[in-house]
C-alpha cells in the first residue's frame, strides 16, 4: 500500500500539538471532573426492626415498624401483645454509612439515660418511656431526632368487649315492652316492639352509634307474630298469627299474599325461606312463590326454636351461605346440627359434638388468623353461636366458634367469651355494623391514594371499617324479655391495619 506522506505528516503534527496543549492544561488547570468535597448531610432511617428474643414475644424480629420522615416517627402499627415487657428490647437501625454519630436516648418517669448504637449496637434499650434515636450527619452539625414507639396492646386483640356501660333500652314507647323483633334493612336498623298494652310500634335508625331512633304506630289487619318480623332486599314479611304470610314496603301498612306458612326461616337475598304445610307435610319452600323448588321436610330439621338465620360470603362459595343452629325437631328432639342453604337446598352439615340448644344467637363475624409470621394476621370470616337454652332449662353460657361455616365448631377462646356482666340470653337479634375509623399517615402519603382489602390511603389518611356486633332483646331463663340492646366489637379491628 502506498501512503501519502504529506496527509500523514500533517495529522502526526496535529496530534503533537494536541498532547502539548493537554499537558499544559492539566499542569496549571483544575479539569471540570474535580470539585471540591462536601460531606454528606443525610440523616434518613433506612429500616428499623426488633432483634428475636423468645423470652419476649414469639416473632418479635417480623414485627413490622412504619418509617415518617415528615415526621420523623418510627412506630409498629400492628401492636405487641398486651403485657409485652418493653424494657429491655435490642433495635436494628440501618441508616447512610456516612452518618457520624447515632445516640440512643431514652427518658423515663424518674431516669434518663443515654446509648451509642454506633459503637453499641447490641445494647438492650428501654422503650417503655420517651424513646429518641438521634442521627447526626457527616458534616458533624446536622441531626435529626426521631421519636421511636413501640406500641403494646391495651386490651387483648382477639378479645370481644362487650359494652356495659353504654348499653341502651329498647326503643320502646312503653317503660316495660313485652317483645320485639329487630332486622336490618336499607342500610336502617327496624326494631318491631310489642308495647306493655298490646299495641305495635315501630323503631328506625340510622344511627346506631348515635342511638338516634324515629318512631311510629304501627297497624296491621289481624294480630301477628312478632318474632317472625323479616326484611329481605327489598321487603318486609311476618306471618300472622293464623299463618298468614303478611308483605309490606315500609313495615308500617301490610298487605297479604295470599300464601299460608308454619314458619318464617330467613331472607336470602330477595327472597324468603320458610316452611309450609302440604298434603305430604311439611316442606321447604320460598317466596315469591317458586323461587326455589319446594321439597320434603328432613324428620331432623327444627320446625322451631332454632337460631336465627345468618347469612355469610365468602370467595369460596359461589352463593352466600345461610345458617340455622339447633332448635327442635318434628319428632319432639332437640337438636345440635347446624343446616345450611346454599342458594339451591338445605344439608345437614356434620361436624364435631355440639350441645343441643334451642334459640341460640348465630352471629357472621371475622377473626384474624395468623399467617407464617405470627405477628402478621390476615382478616377470615366466622361464625359464633352464643346464648340460648339447654336441654336442661339452663341458659348457655359458652361462645362457640366455627371457621369452616358450621360445618365443626369449638369452644372460642377465652378472650371471646361473654364477660360476667353480659346477661343470659336467648333469642337475641344480631346485626353487624360497620364504623369507619381513621388514622392520620405522614405527609408523605399525599396523591398516592388506593384501596386494598377494605383499607383507603388517600391524602395522608387510612380509613376502615370496624364491625360492630348489635344484640336486641332476647329472653332470659323466665321469659321475660331482655331490654337492653349490647354492643361488641374484637379489639383487633380498632387498630390501624397493616397493608
Amino acid at each position: 500500500m502506498k501512503f501519502n506522506y504529506k496527509y500523514t505528516s500533517g495529522i502526526l503534527q496535529t496530534l503533537l500539538l494536541l498532547i502539548a496543549t493537554i499537558g499544559v492544561t492539566g499542569c496549571n488547570e483544575k479539569t471540570s471532573s474535580e470539585e471540591i468535597y462536601s460531606p454528606s448531610s443525610s440523616v434518613a432511617v433506612t429500616a428499623f426492626s426488633l432483634k428475636s428474643d423468645q423470652k419476649v414475644a414469639k416473632d418479635l424480629d417480623s414485627v413490622f415498624f412504619s418509617i415518617d420522615l415528615d415526621k420523623k416517627i418510627i412506630y409498629n402499627a400492628d401492636s405487641l401483645p398486651k403485657g409485652t415487657k418493653i424494657d429491655r428490647l435490642v433495635p436494628i437501625i440501618s441508616y447512610p454509612s456516612t452518618v457520624s454519630a447515632a445516640t440512643i436516648i431514652m427518658q423515663g418517669d424518674r431516669l434518663t439515660s443515654q446509648s451509642d448504637y454506633k459503637k453499641n449496637p447490641s445494647d438492650t434499650l428501654d422503650f417503655s418511656g420517651l424513646t429518641i434515636l438521634r442521627l447526626t450527619a457527616e458534616d458533624g452539625k446536622t441531626t435529626v431526632d426521631y421519636n421511636i414507639k413501640v406500641n403494646v396492646h391495651k386490651m387483648e386483640p382477639d378479645s370481644i368487649y362487650w359494652a356495659s356501660l353504654r348499653s341502651t333500652a329498647l326503643p320502646s314507647s312503653s317503660a316495660t315492652p313485652t317483645a320485639q323483633k329487630t332486622v336490618f334493612y336499607d342500610n336502617k336498623v327496624y326494631s318491631l316492639i310489642e308495647e306493655n298494652n298490646g299495641t305495635l310500634s315501630l323503631a328506625v335508625s340510622s344511627d346506631l352509634f348515635g342511638a338516634k331512633w324515629n318512631k311510629s304506630q304501627v297497624n296491621t289487619s289481624k294480630p301477628v307474630e312478632i318474632n317472625s318480623f323479616t326484611a329481605s332486599d327489598n321487603k318486609f314479611y311476618i306471618l300472622s298469627e293464623d299463618g298468614e304470610l303478611l308483605e309490606s314496603s315500609d313495615a308500617l301498612t301490610w298487605t297479604s299474599t295470599g300464601a299460608v306458612w308454619s314458619r318464617i326461616l330467613g331472607a336470602y337475598g330477595d327472597k324468603l325461606l320458610g316452611l309450609r304445610i302440604a298434603e305430604g307435610g311439611l316442606v321447604h319452600t320460598s317466596w315469591p312463590e317458586g323461587s326455589f323448588s319446594e321439597t320434603a321436610l328432613e324428620s331432623d330439621f327444627p320446625i322451631y326454636d332454632s337460631s336465627n338465620m345468618g347469612i355469610i360470603s365468602t370467595r369460596w362459595a359461589k352463593n352466600p351461605i345461610a345458617l340455622i343452629y339447633g332448635g327442635v325437631t318434628s319428632q319432639g328432639d332437640f337438636s345440635s346440627q347446624t343446616w345450611g342453604f346454599d342458594g339451591t337446598h338445605w344439608v345437614k352439615l356434620s361436624g364435631s359434638k355440639m350441645p343441643e340448644l334451642s334459640q341460640g344467637i348465630l352471629i357472621p363475624y371475622v377473626d384474624y388468623r395468623a399467617t407464617t409470621s405470627q405477628s402478621i394476621r390476615n382478616e377470615y370470616p366466622i361464625w359464633l353461636l352464643l346464648g340460648g337454652k339447654k336441654t336442661n332449662g339452663e341458659m348457655n353460657r359458652t361462645v362457640y366458634i366455627s371457621y369452616d361455616n358450621g360445618v365443626n365448631w369449638r369452644a372460642a377462646d377465652s378472650g371471646m367469651q361473654l364477660p360476667d356482666f353480659f346477661p343470659s340470653i336467648a333469642g337475641a337479634d344480631a346485626i353487624v355494623i360497620s364504623a369507619q375509623k381513621e388514622f392520620q399517615l405522614s405527609n408523605l402519603w399525599k396523591n398516592r391514594a388506593f384501596k386494598t382489602r377494605g383499607v383507603s390511603v388517600d391524602n395522608g389518611t387510612v380509613t376502615w371499617d370496624a364491625p360492630y356486633i348489635f344484640l336486641f332483646g332476647g329472653t332470659d331463663k323466665n321469659g321475660s324479655l331482655n331490654s337492653q340492646i349490647w354492643q361488641g366489637v374484637l379489639g383487633r379491628v380498632l387498630d390501624t391495619p397493616l397493608f
